[in-house]
């Protein structure tokens, strides 16, 4: 395990690997990374049946229309808005569900740090430390999306004005883009300075939120920078378990441009040579594969993200004590 000295300049090896840093050890860790896994694909397998046939609906429906093109009736594209309805209520369990798993593992990683806590052989809960961390997630999303609602608009209006305005449209699209900028940078920044906040809240055993705006003061950047590494290595490993997962098992080209989101021009037969896919054996085994190291890898990259906010706030904590 290696040590962390506070005390010393902001350590971004440090920040990045805090998750090999836990006091549980491995041991805990990979009890944390399994279980988190396990409830993960439990959601995926069970509410996936009604995604998959909510998103077989869709491509039915969609196909239909497309066939009808202007004969279609205004029945007919609401039956397709049904589907999509359908499709997303399906998708707002699972991520409802994942969300709260992910929290649990997140609050475990915390408490393990910061408190020396280890619940035995099931270390994940739901109690007051995890809703408090579920409620600084979502304070700190709502105020990243504010911004970003509110940089659509301007670029809306600006647009509008660039169109209207005839000669000095140029400076409206300027405007327009240095404004759409400013939004990518303010939610970074919203993202960067609040991260930490869930980790700094299981910590003290209180809500703390836009408080860290002013704790993080003077070390974005070092926080930046951290999370940048690890969602940048992250991306490139879960993208290649994914390109390898999905030319092992959606080798045909057709099932990999249903899963792009083509209409295909036979729904029905696509559907059922994807069924007959499925039942392979050799593809179940590869399926199942592919699952469990792609939700283990993700779980492992979003607790080295979670691992860059601990180690914040344990050093900002230090730093503040000196």
């Amino acid at each position: 395990m290696r040590e962390v000295h506070y005390s010393e300049r902001f350590d971004t090896q440090a920040a990045i690997t805090r998750p090999w840093a836990l006091p549980g050890g491995k041991n805990f860790l990979i009890r944390v990374l399994l279980w988190g896994a396990a409830l993960m694909l439990f959601n995926y397998f069970f509410f996936g049946r009604g995604i998959l046939i909510a998103y077989m609906d869709l491509f039915r429906e969609m196909a239909a229309l497309q066939s009808a093109g202007e004969a279609a009736s205004e029945e007919d594209a609401l039956t397709t808005l049904s589907s999509v309805g359908a499709l997303y209520k399906s998708l707002f369990f699972v991520s409802i569900f994942v969300w709260l798993i992910s929290v649990s593992v997140e609050t475990a990683m915390h408490k393990n740090i910061f408190r020396g806590e280890d619940n035995g052989l099931f270390p994940l809960r739901i109690g007051r430390d995890e809703a408090r961390v579920l409620l600084t997630q979502f304070m700190v999303f709502l105020s990243a999306m504010g911004f970003y609602i509110t940089g659509f608009i301007l670029l809306a209006v600006t647009i509008s004005l660039a169109v209207i305005s005839g000669g000095i449209g140029a400076l409206f699209i300027l405007l327009g883009f240095l404004g759409f900028i400013a939004m990518i940078v303010l939610i970074v920044m919203v993202f960067t300075r609040l991260g930490p906040a869930a980790a700094y809240g299981v910590k003290h055993d209180r809500l703390y939120i836009f408080e860290m705006w002013e704790k993080t003061k003077g070390y974005g950047w070092n926080i930046f920078g951290s999370y940048l590494v690890v969602c940048v290595c992250g991306y490139i490993v879960l993208t290649i378990i994914m390109s390898l997962g999905m030319s092992a098992i959606f080798g045909d080209m057709a099932a990999t441009s249903l899963l792009m989101g083509n209409v295909p021009e036979d729904p029905d037969a696509l559907f059922k040579s994807i069924a007959e896919t499925f039942n392979k054996p050799s593809v179940k085994i590869s399926l199942g594969v592919f699952m469990i190291l792609y939700v283990a890898a993700q779980l492992f990259w979003s607790m080295h993200i979670w691992g860059v906010g601990n180690y914040t706030a344990a050093y900002i904590d230090e730093q503040a004590a000196e």
